[in-house]
């Protein structure tokens, strides 16, 4: 499924380089209007993940991510089976308007910006 999430990062991201390709983490919470976020793990992969680790991207920074959600099933060290979901990364980015955005209202009355 595709989709589309805004989020503060936790942790520092994570970028790991095996025999076949590069593949970059991040775990983000987003961001709601009201009440706790929710963590969502993003991944991306080869020459995805090695721009975004050249980006310089550092916990609290805010990413805009559209990506595809998936199903990820696991075992974890108990041997209980566990499952949530992931996004693979197909586009990313810091998000340049955190914080209040200030619109001139009378500018735009007046037919645009001066």
């Amino acid at each position: 499924m595709i989709c589309m999430v805004v989020g503060r990062v936790l942790d520092a991201p994570k970028s790991f380089v095996n025999a076949y390709q590069q593949r970059f983490e991040v775990l983000l919470e987003t961001v709601e209007r009201e009440g706790p976020g929710v963590e969502e793990k993003c991944f991306a992969w080869g020459e995805d993940a090695r721009r975004l680790t050249e980006a310089g991207i550092s916990p609290g920074d805010v990413l805009v991510v559209f990506g595809r959600r998936r199903p990820h099933v696991w075992t974890d060290t108990a041997g209980q089976e566990r499952k949530d979901s992931i996004i693979d990364v197909i586009h990313c980015g810091k998000d340049v308007c955190v914080g209040p955005i200030r619109v001139h209202v009378e500018e735009m009355e007046n037919g645009g910006w001066s």
